[in-house]
């Protein structure tokens, strides 16, 4: 008896080219059954035409014969919004601004009453209003000098113009503010307070 073993024998190495083909075709398969139409071609032509009907029904212009819509995606159609009638809001925020008025948070301006119980009372009345009137003026003010840094900040001639035409409209502003005041003072020194 002998010790020795058999050698084993070197495998064969034969060519790629029949495990290539194999995988092409499992991948052909594969793709046929994943992206394929399935169905027949009078099922195809009734798709298109259904295509066709819906574009039209929608309104698509820019959907083609067919239905389908040539250079890319297409927008789809939508409603138009609506807004909610009950108009809820969040208390946070604060109420609505109505109008014109400064922010939503200042009142009023109360009317000037008919007639005065006594001139204590017209005093008191006429000195509120000049002090409202006085912090309106220098906000006016502050305004004025704010325009004077647009003008002087305004990089182009158009940019330079429209801070000119709002600062003629600020002075004016301002000098009306000045006069409302003066006309406060004058009365409150005739009223003798």
């Amino acid at each position: 008896m002998s010790t020795e073993t058999p050698s084993a024998q070197p495998e064969e190495e034969g060519s790629p080219l029949p495990a290539i083909i194999a995988g092409v075709g499992i991948l052909g398969v594969a793709a046929f059954l994943i992206f394929g139409t399935g169905s027949g071609g009078e099922e195809a032509t009734r798709s298109e035409a259904d295509k066709a009907s819906q574009s039209a029904q929608e309104g698509d212009k820019s959907a083609g014969a067919g239905g389908r819509v040539r250079g890319g995606i297409g927008a789809r159609s939508v409603d138009d919004a609506q807004g909610r009638p009950d108009g809820r809001r969040n208390p946070a925020i604060g109420v609505p601004q109505e109008g014109m008025r400064l922010s939503p948070g200042t009142p009023k301006p109360k009317k000037k009453p008919e007639s005065f119980d006594s001139i204590e009372e017209e005093r008191a009345y006429y000195r509120a209003e000049l002090v409202r009137e006085k912090a309106m003026l220098e906000r006016r003010y502050e305004f004025v000098k704010r325009l004077e840094k647009v003008k002087q900040d305004a990089a182009s001639a158009d940019e330079r113009e429209v801070a000119e035409s709002r600062g003629k409209i600020v002075e004016e502003n301002y000098a009306k503010q000045q006069k409302v005041v003066e006309e406060l003072e004058a009365k409150l020194e005739e009223l003798g307070g």
